[in-house]
């Protein structure tokens, strides 16, 4: 009698555990999927999991599985910045800058020889428009070297500073629009390892990408002092590998499997 009285309390348990509660397995079918669920199938389960070969979830799995499970229908995630920057053109334009060369006629080869001396006598020659008497040795300047002075740095060389002042400004401009932000938590759950990976990578591309035009710009810099010597862009093909790594993430992070949504 005290078996049959045990056995029926521990049927209507499994009974209300599958399917006679509002707790049951069936009620919370959005959870664990049969809003058919009933005792005998509950009853299956319990002999799988007295298996031997039977491994139960850990805590953080089975959070991990809660959370995907439970994860209502997520709006599509704001769309990822596009990047117009057009660096390829950037490269040429600045190769071609540090590729110019200002006729050699009327130069003077010391200035030529010395970006250094060539600018700080360019300075002083700013100050010294209204002046015959130069501010640093309080000689007399003749007139013959003024006008050696104003054929040296003339029209064409202006032109080129302006050009290189230009890129410049233009390098800095590029550069300050690279910045990409993306929040995670407009993405299901299933995605976010996947894409912290790509944001890091993304992030360290940014970093270099960065750096990148740093090196254009030091090299308009460099070209600034020395715009009487042809100079050469070494760094033309790396900072190009850097720019092609670069969008390649952009287009793993456009990815349908990223900006859609899964069912």
């Amino acid at each position: 009698m005290n078996f049959e009285n045990k056995n029926k309390e521990l049927q209507n348990l499994l009974k209300n555990k599958a399917s006679g509660q509002e707790s049951s397995i069936r009620t919370q079918y959005n959870k664990f999927g049969d809003p058919n669920y009933n005792i005998t199938k509950l009853a299956r389960e319990i002999e799988s999991v007295c298996k031997s070969i039977y491994q139960p979830l850990t805590e953080d799995a089975k959070a991990t599985h809660d959370k995907l499970i439970l994860q209502i229908k997520m709006d599509d995630p704001p769309a990822i910045l596009q990047f117009n920057i057009e660096f390829e053109s950037l490269i040429k334009a600045v190769e071609e800058i540090l590729n110019s060369q200002v006729g050699q006629s009327d130069k003077i080869d010391e200035l030529v020889q010395n970006g250094l001396l060539n600018k700080w006598v360019e300075d002083g020659l700013i100050h010294h428009k209204e002046r015959t008497i130069c501010a640093f040795c309080s000689n007399i300047i003749p007139s013959e070297r003024f006008e050696a002075l104003r054929h040296h740095f003339d029209e064409e060389s202006k032109n080129l500073k302006s050009r290189i002042n230009k890129g410049i400004e233009l390098l800095n401009s590029k550069k300050s629009l690279l910045k990409v932000n993306i929040d995670v938590n407009y993405f299901y759950n299933s995605f976010h390892i996947e894409l912290n990976s790509l944001k890091s990578e993304l992030s360290n591309l940014l970093e270099m990408q960065k750096n990148s035009f740093n090196t254009l710009i030091l090299c308009l810099e460099d070209k600034k002092i020395n715009y009487l010597v042809l100079l050469i862009l070494y760094h033309l093909l790396i900072i190009l590998m850097i720019f092609i790594k670069f969008w390649i993430v952009l287009e793993l992070l456009g990815k349908n499997i990223l900006t859609g949504q899964t069912s």
